[in-house]
């Protein structure tokens, strides 16, 4: 049985499936829907994420769109979704393709939700380090 973990925010919200040999399926809740984003291995999965949130991850910005800059930080297995974020003021704006680079969600991701789920985050890899030991 899949243990679910939850990233939230204000604007959209972080699933985590994380099952046998934590391969992790991650969910994206947007706008009273939900997407299946992909899959890869929980730790990973999670230590990534984490370089994009605590800065260690520099925004190379790869394409340009309406005139704004978006970096990538995040291609997934199996449905190959890729996450892009761009920086303005205070938060992040990230934004979701699918596999055809077709935009499916695009939310704003607070400086103060970021430290949270950064937070999150590392209590996470840290409880897997534990389970380890």
């Amino acid at each position: 049985m899949a243990e679910i973990k939850l990233l939230t925010a204000r604007e959209a919200a972080l699933e985590f499936h994380v099952g046998e040999r934590d391969w992790c399926h991650l969910l994206l809740q947007w706008e009273d829907a939900s997407f299946t984003l992909g899959a890869e291995v929980f730790q990973v999965l999670v230590k990534k994420l984490l370089a994009f949130l605590d800065g260690r991850s520099k925004l190379h910005y790869t394409f340009r769109t309406d005139e704004l800059d978006w970096a990538w930080f995040l291609t997934l297995s199996e449905r190959h979704c890729s996450l892009y974020a761009r920086r303005i003021d205070h938060a992040y704006i990230l934004r979701v393709h699918d596999a055809r680079t077709r935009k499916i969600a695009e939310f704003r991701l607070e400086e103060t939700e970021a430290a949270l789920w950064a937070a999150e985050l590392t209590k996470w890899l840290d409880e897997k380090a534990g389970s380890v030991a």
